[in-house]
């Protein structure tokens, strides 16, 4: 593989790689950029050959070294459910908090 510092990428490669570092899918990126899946499929499989990636995974990891972005994971839409859960079940212990107070009073 090329040292990192050797790629050049177009605007297009540019905005595609930094929307896959952040863990986004293709219909994602695709909307984002207003292009189709299938173009955006295409990005990312020349974008793969490019910088001789098997896979998305080790072209999240190039592009999150690439672009110096946090190498954090994204959330995972189960953990994004079960946070919003957990929010939900307090703002519901909290609504029947005040109902209760205002029935009293």
């Amino acid at each position: 593989m090329k040292a990192i510092t050797e790629f050049q990428f177009s605007e297009r490669e540019l905005e595609v790689l930094r929307l896959v570092a952040k863990g986004h899918g293709n219909k994602e990126i695709a909307k984002a950029v207003f292009l189709s899946p299938l173009t955006v499929n295409q990005y990312v499989f020349k974008l793969r050959e490019k910088v001789d990636c098997e896979n998305r995974q080790e072209l999240i990891q190039f592009a999150r070294t690439f672009l110096g972005e946090d190498t954090n994971p994204p959330i995972e839409k189960k953990d994004r459910l079960e946070q919003a859960n957990r929010l939900l079940k307090q703002a519901v212990a909290i609504l029947t908090e005040i109902s209760m107070e205002e029935t009293h009073a």
